[in-house]
């Protein structure tokens, strides 16, 4: 089946974490007849394009939990097979968690063995990755749950033994109906109950070895499909920046105990109490106070992360989806657009000011529902990138980069010539040179290989023509000259 004769490659969009809408029209950068969707269709190459009005947009709900996203990847990965069944291929852009949507799907292709050959390109942007690590299979949280449930277990195992003996023992014909009825109900019962408490032990054991087995998936991934990949991030996205800081969030939710000071007069029968008060503070304190602060705080932060899979703690926050093969790093956004997207934000959240203001005068009753018409999503870097030109214009040149219209590209860097030199450099870091498009049929995993297995100088040699263009190159507003080969 061949893919190179489609005429058209159609772009997915994959919105974020509430950003959920049952409509395939709204305003939403994703949604038919947004700026976004009218501006990005008009910057497309030929022989690309958005999804037909026949087309249904990939819709999920959204929600801020792991599970949620596992199953909106699943989803993605059963679409992006039906388009490869039939020769249409694609590229994907997804904002915020749908960068971890197309990612997590990536790495669900891998796992299952399939190869998504329609895929040209996939961005992502403003997407924070959160990194998994498999918890340890043996912790006193895990023996505590062995042995809560071998103890509930133990009981039920007993009689369910004990009911089938005395089943086998006698012959059937010595029960009546509702004898034979109640103890077989009973001995199904008493080995479901074995099984659920069986169930809660292996659950944490299961999904850490599967975690761990995901781990070895993230190199696959990126060998696979990396070097399709452009990452769209500012340093100063707020989603990024605040899921890194529940890694270390110096708060705590579980307060001490102290015997009250005598302000009320009631305060002053409590005095009678303060020597078993003393003795209770201290236990409390010492021993119960740091365990349940612990949990507390530790089931507050996988909230925040949404991180609700057992046997597994996010340990670092990255917008990229794993560490570079290479051992590159992966550039940001340039200063010159970070600073523009960071005072786009700060004259939104002033424009929010008066209206806010508002807010906090009304009933307390309708407030919530008013500030989320009044959010237009300008107040944030995070929620604004698709409002910026530039961004568009990246996310364009990346799809003119991976269907290979050297046409496109040369017009692009006679008008924008800092946007290519940024995209050169990145796609430089991914082992990529801007002056070819990924070849049909081979794998990234190859020329990883071979990049490995050459020496540093050889490899500068190799993509003399990009390191010429980035090295102390300045990334600006100012004309450059310099153009790709």
């Amino acid at each position: 089946m061949s893919y190179l004769t489609t005429a058209h490659e159609s772009v997915l969009c994959i919105h974020g974490t509430f950003a959920a809408s049952e409509s395939d029209h709204g305003r939403g950068w994703w949604q038919r007849g947004s700026v976004f969707w009218q501006r990005f269709a008009g910057k497309l190459p030929r022989g690309t394009g958005m999804l037909e009005d026949s087309e249904t947009l990939f819709h999920w709900s959204g929600a801020n939990t792991e599970r949620d996203r596992e199953q909106a990847a699943a989803n993605l990965l059963a679409e992006l097979q039906r388009r490869d069944a039939a020769a249409r291929p694609y590229h994907l852009i997804g904002h915020s968690h749908g960068g971890s949507l197309i990612w997590a799907a990536l790495r669900m292709a891998c796992r299952r063995g399939v190869v998504l050959k329609g895929l040209r390109s996939w961005s992502t942007v403003g997407t924070p990755f959160l990194n998994k690590k498999s918890l340890k299979m043996l912790r006193w949280s895990s023996a505590l749950r062995c042995v809560a449930g071998l103890l509930l277990a133990g009981p039920c195992v007993y009689l369910a033994a004990h009911l089938g003996r005395s089943i086998a023992a006698q012959p059937l014909a010595a029960y009546t109906s509702l004898q034979a009825c109640g103890s077989l109900c009973l001995f199904v019962a008493c080995l479901y109950v074995t099984l659920c408490m069986l169930s809660m032990v292996a659950t944490p054991l299961l999904e850490s070895w599967q975690i761990r087995q995901d781990e070895q998936l993230d190199r696959k991934a990126m060998e696979l499909y990396g070097d399709r990949w452009m990452g769209l991030w500012s340093p100063d996205d707020e989603a990024i920046n605040g899921l890194r800081a529940t890694l270390d969030l110096p708060l705590s939710f579980v307060g001490r105990y102290a015997p009250r000071e005598q302000v009320f007069a009631s305060d002053r029968l409590h005095a009678l109490g303060r020597p078993h008060q003393w003795l209770l503070g201290l236990f409390y304190n010492g021993v119960m106070q740091p365990v349940l602060n612990r949990i507390v705080t530790a089931q507050v932060i996988k909230t925040l992360q949404g991180n609700n899979r057992p046997g597994g703690k996010i340990v670092a926050v990255h917008p990229w989806p794993t560490e570079n093969i290479l051992g590159r790093p992966y550039p940001q956004l340039p200063g010159w657009l970070c600073e523009r997207l960071v005072q786009r934000a700060d004259q939104g959240a002033r424009n929010m000011a008066p209206k806010l203001r508002q807010l906090l005068a009304s009933s307390p009753l309708t407030a919530t529902a008013r500030l989320t018409e009044s959010v237009s999503g300008s107040e944030l870097v995070h929620t604004s990138y698709f409002d910026d030109e530039d961004v568009v214009s990246l996310l364009a040149l990346h799809i003119a980069w991976a269907t290979d219209n050297r046409s496109y590209l040369g017009q692009v860097n006679e008008r924008w010539p800092q946007g290519v030199i940024w995209f050169s450099r990145f796609k430089a870091s991914l082992g990529v040179r801007v002056s070819t498009a990924p070849q049909r049929g081979m794998t990234w995993e190859a020329e990883t290989q071979r990049e490995r297995d050459r020496r540093p100088a050889e490899v500068l040699s190799m993509y003399a023509e990009i390191e010429d263009l980035v090295r102390d190159e300045p990334v600006h507003d100012q004309p450059v000259r310099r153009k790709v080969a």
